[in-house]
C-alpha cells in the first residue's frame, strides 16, 4: 500500500497526500511532512519515498541557475574578445603658422611670453574585468608603482606646489612644463642595484636631491602632477634599445593647436624644421602628452618601443601599452 503524507506549512496541517498529489503541490526538500500513522514531523529530504519529488524541484532550480551562468559567461567571453580600442595621434606643432595668425594666439608682445592655457579634463575610467584583473602580468609592477607614487605625501605635495607656484592659478600646461623642466635640469642619473629593479618613492627621490634612473624620474614627475590636481600615468616599455619608463599627462580635450602653440614657443628647439609635438588621444578624446626625459622637452618624440604596460595610478589600473604610437612617430619623422 502506498504511503501517504501530511504537510505542515505556516503552522497549518493538511493531507494526507499521495506521492502523485505531492508532486503537483511542488513539495520542497525543506517542507515539514509526516507519514500517515506517525506523529513525528521531519523535512521531506529525509524520506526516501520523496526523493524523486524534491530532486525534480531542485533540478528545475539548478537548470535556471546554469542558464544564467551560461549567459554571463557568454557575455564575458564576448567582451574579452572585443575590448574597446584607444586611438593615438601626433599633435602637430602649429608654431610655424604663428606669424600668420598671431591674432588668434595668447602671445603678449609687452610681456614677451605666451599665456598658458588651463587644463580641464575628466579622470579616465576603465572597465575592470574580474578574471582579467586577477591574472594580468602587469599587476606586480602596478602594486610597486602605486606605492612609489606617494603623491599625498607632505614632501611631495610641497615640492610640486613650490615648483608649480612659478605659474600660479588653476592647473595649467605651464605648471606641467615647470615641473618637467625642474626635474630634467636638476636630475642626476644613478643606476639601480644590479640584483633588482628598485623603484624609489617620490618622497625618497626628493629627499636624495633628484638622484635615480628613468623609472624614478617617471614616478616623481607623475606624483608631482597628481599632487597639484592633474592626472598622469606611467609607462614601462621595451624596444630595440632595451627597457625604459616614462610619464604622460592628461591634457583633456584642449585644442591641439593651442597646446602646440604654447609648447612650440616655450621650447625654441622644437620650432626648427616643423617638428612634431607628440601625444596620444584616448577613446574619450583626452590628449596624453609625452613627458619622457629622452625628449628633453614636454611633447618630445617617443622612445622607440614595441611592447609594455601603462599604469594609471589614481585608478589602480594597468593595461598593455599601445605600441602603434611608435609606428606613427616613425612615419612623422620621414
Amino acid at each position: 500500500m502506498e504511503t501517504r503524507f501530511y504537510i505542515k506549512e505556516k503552522g497549518e496541517e493538511s493531507g494526507p497526500y499521495t506521492i502523485s498529489e505531492l508532486l503537483q503541490l511542488k513539495l520542497k526538500k525543506s517542507s515539514l511532512v509526516r507519514p500517515e500513522g506517525s506523529e513525528e514531523w521531519k523535512k521531506a529530504k529525509f524520506y526516501r519515498e520523496l526523493e524523486t519529488i524534491t530532486s525534480r524541484t531542485l533540478g528545475s532550480t539548478t537548470t535556471f541557475i546554469l542558464v544564467l551562468i551560461l549567459i554571463f559567461v557568454s557575455y564575458y567571453v564576448y567582451r574579452e574578445l572585443n575590448p574597446p580600442k584607444a586611438e593615438t595621434t601626433s599633435l602637430s606643432n602649429a608654431s610655424g603658422q604663428l606669424n600668420e595668425s598671431s591674432n588668434e594666439s595668447d602671445y603678449s608682445e609687452e610681456e614677451g611670453e605666451f599665456t598658458a592655457p588651463e587644463i580641464e579634463y575628466n579622470v579616465t575610467k576603465h572597465q575592470k574585468k574580474l578574471f582579467r584583473e586577477m591574472f594580468k602580468d602587469c599587476n606586480k609592477p602596478k602594486r610597486a608603482l602605486i606605492k612609489a607614487c606617494n603623491y599625498t605625501n607632505e614632501s611631495v605635495r610641497n615640492f610640486a606646489a613650490n615648483v608649480a607656484g612659478n605659474s600660479p592659478g588653476n592647473f595649467n600646461i605651464s605648471q606641467v612644463c615647470d615641473l618637467f623642466d625642474h626635474c630634467y635640469k636638476n636630475w642626476k642619473y644613478v643606476n639601480d642595484p644590479r640584483t633588482t629593479e628598485y623603484v624609489s618613492k617620490a618622497s625618497e627621490t626628493i629627499k636624495n636631491e633628484l638622484n635615480g634612473d628613468c623609472d624614478d624620474f617617471a614616478v616623481l614627475l607623475c606624483s608631482s602632477i597628481l599632487a597639484i590636481g592633474g592626472e598622469a600615468r606611467v609607462n614601462y616599455a621595451w624596444g630595440p634599445e632595451g627597457g625604459h619608463a616614462f610619464t604622460e599627462v592628461n591634457l583633456g580635450k584642449e585644442s591641439d593647436e593651442i597646446l602646440a602653440n604654447y609648447i612650440g614657443n616655450r621650447y625654441s628647439t622644437i620650432n626648427i624644421g616643423g617638428n612634431q609635438i607628440y601625444g596620444k588621444r584616448d577613446k574619450e578624446g583626452n590628449i596624453w602628452l609625452n613627458l619622457d626625459w629622452w625628449a628633453e622637452n614636454p611633447g618630445g618624440e617617443y622612445f622607440d618601443y614595441k611592447i609594455g604596460y601603462t599604469f594609471y595610478i589614481l585608478q589602480k589600473f594597468c593595461e598593455d601599452i599601445d605600441a602603434s604610437t611608435a609606428e606613427s612617430t616613425e612615419k612623422k619623422k620621414d
